[in-house]
């Protein structure tokens, strides 16, 4: 009873490491695809259905790729409407990038040099 006790600590403790590894190398590839400089094109805050974080902030931007304008969205969940106001101003006042896949440039991220705008306000 113990040793399957102690087995499944291992595994959880296993499983949540590769998680946070899988998440950085995620950041990590996206530090490979091309860069261009975004317009932020409107924000928004809203309340959502979730319980713990019920606000949400949303930023919709546009960058180019060989010419042709792209858009793309941020979201985050907040406890507070105060904290979602605060991230949408925050990609206001910064100066950020769009990251996007060469292949498919409908996929991008946001990102404030190594950051993605998700880690804003952390």
């Amino acid at each position: 009873m113990i040793y399957i006790v102690l087995e499944i600590g291992v595994l959880l403790i296993i499983g949540s490491s590769l998680l946070f590894v899988d998440k950085r190398r995620g950041r990590v590839a996206w530090a490979q695809y091309p860069e261009a400089p975004v317009t932020i094109e409107s924000m928004n805050v809203y309340a959502s259905e979730r319980a713990k974080r019920p606000y949400v902030g949303r930023v919709t931007y546009t960058f180019l790729v060989e010419g042709q304008r792209r858009c793309g969205w941020c979201a985050r969940s907040f406890v507070t409407e105060q904290q979602a106001w605060e991230f949408v101003g925050e990609c206001m006042s910064r100066t950020l990038i769009a990251r996007y896949k060469p292949e498919n440039p409908n996929e991008s991220l946001l990102f404030q040099g190594r950051r993605t705008a998700r880690q804003f306000s952390r």
